[in-house]
């Protein structure tokens, strides 16, 4: 079966419930599409499924420090915009690379991201104005999918393919992404760029998710224990 998870959301780290559920329902992973966050449960299932769930967990709080804010539709993300228009930020954006970086050294383990794995990790080529799935050593890989505007600068000409469509633009046979968040009234004229933006994003979404034969929506939670669960029980209870 081919699967796609959305990664727009800091939430989606917790999305190791998905496997474990697909698992226990003994579902065969054909191919794992993913993009933006949830590259990272995604990578360690296949490599260290045992252990998964615990350095996912032991590493929430370093991780929310770095993405939790990554939704567009964050006021937050807004605020930071306006930022652009009165420092520069370079050197920032490169502190919070090395971050990333060192974050990921402690996630996840060395491998090589090939085509004979399930595993196909999504980034957008901003040269080639396309998505892209990657192959090669799995930090790398992983920098080039997670990086985003206004926290980093694109990771070798790539951002995150969530960034533009929220979920990896292939046919699937289940695509699994979050809920909506409650609408928004924005109150600036950057407020309104924001959300116009992510609207865009949605339709793109929604264009996408229509050639997937089947869409699980997962609701939002607060925490990665509940949110876990959350998406470990909807997966099960769409297929029973």
């Amino acid at each position: 079966m081919k699967i796609s998870l959305g990664g727009e959301s800091f939430n989606y780290y917790a999305s190791i419930g998905v496997f474990k559920a697909l698992e226990e329902l003994e579902i065969n992973i054909e191919e794992i599409h993913c993009c933006g966050i949830s590259c990272i449960p995604a990578a360690l299932w296949f490599q260290v499924k045992e252990n998964a769930y615990n350095i996912l967990f032991n590493h929430y709080e370093k991780s929310k420090k770095l993405f939790g804010d990554v939704k567009i539709t964050e006021n937050s993300i807004v605020e930071r915009l306006k930022l652009i228009y009165k420092t520069v930020r370079k050197s920032s954006e490169q502190r919070r690379l090395e971050e990333l970086k060192n974050l990921l050294d402690e996630l996840v383990p060395d491998f090589e991201v090939t085509d004979s794995s399930p595993l196909r990790i999504h980034a957008f080529n901003l040269e080639k104005e396309a998505d892209e799935i990657l192959y090669g050593t799995s930090k790398e890989v992983l920098l080039k999918a997670l990086v985003y505007p206004l926290e980093y600068y694109p990771f070798e000409n790539y951002i995150s393919t969530a960034w533009i469509t929220i979920v990896p633009p292939v046919e699937s046979d289940v695509a699994i992404v979050l809920e909506d968040e409650k609408d928004a009234y924005p109150n600036s004229a950057m407020e309104y760029l924001m959300y116009a933006t992510y609207a865009r994003s949605i339709y793109l979404r929604e264009s996408i998710l229509r050639r997937s034969k089947m869409v699980i929506r997962v609701p939002l939670r607060k925490d990665f224990r509940s949110q876990a669960l959350v998406f470990h029980r909807k997966v099960k209870s769409s297929f029973n």
